[in-house]
């Protein structure tokens, strides 16, 4: 959902003032009405406000009341809605209006990111922003802040539909800190909803839906239906990911999540029907499609589907034909009508690339293949499959199963352990040296006392020579230590992952297989790119965490959940951290205090704050055996581990650990905290 800067206008009262022409006082009533989110009253006093201002001959009034008509019917025809809003725009331009060319600006946006042109809709929005910039500061400073709010929403909602999470979450936030700050009710609808859809994104879905039933009562409350529609609608989305996954992982839908999902995308339907707003009608008819489609009720997914691209032709919005066809190629392929599945799905894939997503893409091309191989065409199933991991090299910069020998030969356990101990050695070898040096370094210093003023000098460029390469030879064996610890990244995890593909691979899981391996691979990617760094940014050490905990949960089959706080001011800072040093905190939460406790699903945590302007705090907590228990599990593995954790951290922090207990002392986990000094 997007915000109209409109809503930002407001006119102190509905009576008709003494001193206006009568279109320009039904132009206040828009504006008020606008701002209150009541779109029939703004489409009624718009049409009176055209009807007034001709037979006044008022251009300016016209202008304005042919531009809120054009947005009262952007969402059901949007071609004739852009003839208005560019015909009033134009008027705007010529008399500098800078107010109302913000509001033009943004509706413009508004128009282009409804067609899937989301370069077209950030330039407008960034000339939206502007134009506010050079009228709200010097007439109406009380409303700025508000203008910023839309700014940052719209822009959050383009980046969102781009799949560029981080960029989305960023705007939004700052959009709905804004909005909270100014009381914007209807921005910070908005702004909720774009960040309940990014953690749902994102697989947050237990963060996510919170936020959601949040932004659903706001809606409710502000009888605001169309954000109303759009909270349903991604609630119901929550409910058929649940189906989703308890089909994809064998197990026995519940009743209960189908229901809910479906009463949801119902009601969201209903009020998108209500409106006559075609996009959101075809994209709950998609929904309702998806939902069917589990249920293996193929004909009435089709149904869906069939009006779902009706609506999506109305609104000529190609992202919501693009998805109808892509769901009916599937549709057609479960129901080995192969010639329409090949047919509709080229004609999916041809949008899907004018339209650079390739999400939809790679389901499209295992689409082509199965539907290939129904018919026996070989050499065109292998032609699918070439696209596919063309996609897939784009998505996550990484080829896909020939890459599979490759990690297996680098990280096999037999050589990683073979690494270590000649890292071992080569570390001894490096420090005997530096205590020989050190000793000569000692005996010449001893041998200057006796030497005369006329060799001083000379002795004297020695000694600094000699300490020179002492002090190299530290930062070598330093170096060589941070090896050594990189090194040691479980090779359990990396024999596990590979058989973990291996079996993917072995039941026909062919597509889950390759994302394993894209990420997996990425994981090393990160590993090998940040060996030779002894430090490095803190976001990218918690970005390796995370990644890393993603892959631990695919693997382990969903036997932990794991959530990661950061705060943003520490986010968006430039503090630096050893590197490596949360994950064998991680992995030791993991391995030997979340998967030994049996009978409860296990929980890690990875809390990072600032306190003040020089501490940072980072914790690991989980909800395992325990610390103690875990160390007589792990023996001197874990206790060296901590050990060398304490000897990186040096004088700039220490590390604490503690038991989790209730009040009978019984055991709930273990907390792990790192304190530093940046």
């Amino acid at each position: 959902m997007r915000v109209t800067f409109l809503l930002l206008f407001s006119c102190s009262s509905l009576v008709f003032g003494q001193t206006l022409p009568v279109a320009e006082q039904y132009i206040k009533n828009c504006e008020t009405f606008q701002l209150a989110s009541q779109r029939d009253s703004v489409r009624k006093y718009a049409g009176l406000a055209r009807t007034a201002a001709l037979a006044e001959r008022n251009p300016v009034a016209l202008a304005r009341a042919e531009f809120y008509i054009g947005n009262g019917l952007m969402r059901s025809l949007p071609d004739s809605a852009y003839t208005l809003i560019r015909r009033s725009y134009d008027d705007f331009k010529q008399r500098d209006d800078h107010k109302y060319l913000t509001t033009g600006s943004n509706s413009l946006g508004n128009y282009y990111a409804q067609l899937g042109k989301p370069n077209e809709a950030i330039r407008y929005y960034l000339l939206a922003k502007a134009h506010g910039e050079k009228y709200y500061p010097v007439h109406e400073p009380a409303r700025y802040p508000r203008i910023m709010a839309a700014f940052h929403h719209n822009i959050s909602t383009i980046y969102k539909d781009i799949s560029d999470y981080n960029t989305a979450l960023e705007h939004s936030v700052k959009a709905h800190r804004l909005a909270v700050q100014h009381n914007s009710k209807p921005i910070e609808l908005a702004a909720l909803i774009v960040q309940g859809s990014v953690l749902f994104e994102l697989r947050q879905n237990e963060q996510a839906e919170p936020i959601f039933q949040q932004a659903l009562s706001l809606a409710t409350a502000q009888n605001d239906l169309l954000s109303k529609g759009v909270a349903l609608n991604n609630l119901g989305n929550l409910y058929l990911l649940r189906v989703s996954s308890a089909k994809l992982n064998k197990r026995k839908p519940n009743p209960a999540d189908t229901e809910r999902a479906r009463a949801y995308y119902t009601e969201a339907l209903a009020i998108a029907r209500q409106q006559q707003d075609n996009p959101s009608i075809s994209q709950r008819l998609n929904n309702l499609s998806n939902l069917a489609m589990t249920a293996e009720d193929y004909a009435r997914s089709k149904t869906y589907l069939q009006e779902a691209l009706v609506h999506a032709d109305m609104s000529q919005s190609k992202p919501a034909r693009m998805k109808a066809l892509a769901n009916l190629a599937l549709n057609y392929v479960k129901t080995n009508e192969v010639s329409k599945a090949i047919e509709t799905a080229t004609a999916a894939i041809v949008l899907a690339k004018e339209l650079k997503n390739t999400e939809v893409l790679s389901p499209l091309y295992r689409t082509l293949e199965e539907a290939y191989t129904k018919q026996n065409d070989f050499e065109k199933v292998l032609t699918a499959q070439k696209a596919l991991i063309e996609v897939r090299a784009k998505q996550y910069d990484t080829t896909t199963t020939a890459k599979i020998n490759d990690l297996q030969i680098r990280y096999e356990t037999e050589k990683k352990q073979r690494a270590i101990q000649l890292l071992t050695a080569q570390n001894r070898a490096r420090e005997a040296e530096l205590r020989q040096r050190e000793a000569e370094l000692k005996l010449k210093n001893y041998l200057l006392l006796a030497i005369g003023a006329v060799a001083l000098l000379f002795l004297g460029g020695l000694w600094f020579w000699v300490r020179e390469r002492s002090a190299q030879q530290k930062q070598l064996a330093a170096e060589m230590k941070q090896r050594l610890l990189r090194a040691q990244l479980n090779p359990h995890f990396l024999f596990n992952s590979l058989n973990s593909i291996q079996r993917l691979y072995v039941e026909g899981r062919i597509s889950q297989a390759n994302e394993f391996i894209a990420d997996f691979a990425q994981l090393m990617r990160d590993i090998l790119e940040k060996t030779g760094r002894t430090t490095i940014p803190l976001y990218e050490e918690i970005d390796f965490i995370e990644a890393y905990l993603s892959l631990e949960k695919r693997r382990l089959g969903n036997k932990f959940d794991y959530e990661i706080v950061m705060d943003e001011a520490v986010r968006h800072s430039e503090i630096e951290v050893p590197s490596f040093i949360i994950q064998p905190l991680a992995e030791n939460a993991l391995l030997h205090g979340v998967l030994p406790r049996e009978g409860q699903k296990g929980k890690i945590e990875v809390i990072v704050e600032r306190h003040g302007s020089d501490d940072v705090s980072i914790r690991v907590e989980d909800n395992g055996v325990g610390y103690y228990q875990s160390l007589g599990r792990a023996g001197r593995h874990t206790s060296r581990g901590m050990e060398l954790i304490r000897t990186r951290l040096g004088k700039r922090g220490k590390m604490l650990i503690e038991e989790i207990k209730n009040l009978n002392q019984e055991v709930l986990g273990t907390k792990v905290e790192l304190q530093l000094t940046v």
